[in-house]
């Protein structure tokens, strides 16, 4: 018994660490849990990008899509990216925009 409580344990950790962000998530570009992540679901836009950045204020609208820090991760068509909203300035008003590819979304 001892051992079957660490393993559902981690199995849950898992489980919510691989959670997909919902269709909410995904229709306003971001979650709201443990900080902010921003959510871009290419299938929405009819896209298979290669690249996937944000950008807005937090980065003075820049351009550069170069920036590892802001270059959204891919699985299973759904790009995320996890930021601490206090460490780069973001605010329930903050306006960001997707570029994929260098295009503007």
């Amino acid at each position: 018994m001892s051992r079957i409580v660490p393993l559902l344990f981690a199995l849950l950790l898992s489980a919510a660490a691989t959670a997909q962000p919902s269709d909410a998530d995904r229709l306003r570009g971001y979650a709201e849990a443990d900080g902010v992540t921003f959510v871009f679901d290419a299938a929405r836009y009819g896209l298979d990008p290669a690249l996937v950045t944000v950008t807005g204020p937090f980065r003075g609208w820049t351009t550069d899509m170069e920036d590892p820090a802001w270059a959204l991760t891919e699985a299973d068509g759904v790009w995320t990216l996890a930021v601490d909203p206090d460490a780069v300035g973001l605010g329930p008003t903050t306006p960001f925009k997707f570029r994929a590819d260098g295009r503007w979304l």
